[in-house]
This record gives structure tokens, C-alpha cells and sequence, in this order.
């Protein structure tokens, strides 16, 4: 078996996920194990480590985050958000929306979710399952992460026929 199986499931979305801490400020974190998980009613999921003690306490508190994609202009920005508390402090703009969220300025495309669920399914990581309630944008020269230091931008195309005939 190789030294980390969930490696072999790279590269994976980069985006940054932005809560508000507890004085109103935007606290936004990379994360790169995020997927859908439902087309209706709109669900993705968050693998969040356990002990986190920013984001994790943020959603139970407030119930809301937002998932903002990461693009290759600022993707250097949103990584150093990992060492920062505030987006600011990575010199990134933060806008709100009607739904008191904090949203990346610099997003190309962003979801607004409510928490659903908050699931412990024994390993490391808890699974936060959030339902879009509104969203915008468009996914552009999006960031994946591959692992470590090491990132790819999304390149060509490939486009593969699902009605093959056998």
C-alpha cells in the first residue's frame, strides 16, 4: 500500500472556506477536500480536521461559510491565509452579501452555505456537509492541489463521449 492512499486522489479543488470569528471578523482557510454531494437540494462537503480551532468552531456557531475558489492570480494569497488569521492580512478583499457571509473579493466563482450536518465518521477529519443557498461566478483558471507545495492549473480540454455504443 502506498504511504498515503488518499494521495492517489490528487489533485483535488483548492479553495478557501471563510467564516466569521466571533468579533465579525472573516477568517478564510484553504482547504482542498471539497466535493459535491448532491445536485438537489445543492450539497457539498468539507473534510475539516478534528481540533481545528478556527473554522470548525466558526460553522457551529454561525451556521454559515463559503466556499471560494481559488484561481492562479492570487493563489499565493490564498495559501498564505493558512498562516494568517485574516484574509486581509494575505492582501485579499473581502466582500458581504445580503446573507451576512463574508465572501473572497478576488473569487472568481463562490457558494454561500448553510451547515446541514456535521458528520464524525471516525477518521481524522469531520465532514461538514453545507446546503448552497446562493452562489455566483464562474470557475476560471482554477488552482488544484496536489499535495505539499505542489499545485496544477486546470489545462485542455478532453471531451469523452458517455453514450458509447458496445
Amino acid at each position: 500500500m502506498p504511504e498515503s492512499p488518499v494521495r492517489l486522489l490528487s489533485p483535488r479543488l483548492t479553495v478557501l472556506v471563510a467564516t466569521k470569528d466571533e468579533d465579525g471578523t472573516t477568517r478564510a482557510v484553504p482547504f482542498s477536500w471539497v466535493i459535491p454531494v448532491s445536485f438537489q437540494p445543492p450539497l457539498v462537503m468539507v473534510a475539516i480536521q478534528k481540533g481545528n480551532k478556527g473554522t470548525l468552531p466558526n460553522l457551529r456557531r454561525t451556521g454559515k461559510f463559503t466556499v471560494n475558489l481559488v484561481s492562479s492570480g492570487w493563489a499565493e494569497r490564498a495559501v498564505k491565509c493558512e498562516r494568517v488569521k485574516h484574509p486581509e492580512n494575505a492582501g485579499l478583499k473581502v466582500k458581504s452579501i445580503d446573507w451576512d457571509v463574508p465572501v473572497i473579493e478576488e473569487a472568481g466563482a463562490w457558494l454561500a452555505c448553510k451547515v446541514r450536518d456535521i458528520l464524525d465518521v471516525g477518521g481524522d477529519h469531520l465532514l461538514v456537509i453545507g446546503e448552497v443557498v446562493k452562489s455566483d461566478g464562474e470557475a476560471k483558471d482554477t488552482i488544484l492541489h496536489i499535495s505539499g507545495e505542489r499545485f496544477v492549473r486546470i489545462g485542455e480540454e478532453v471531451r469523452i463521449s458517455r453514450h458509447l455504443n458496445l
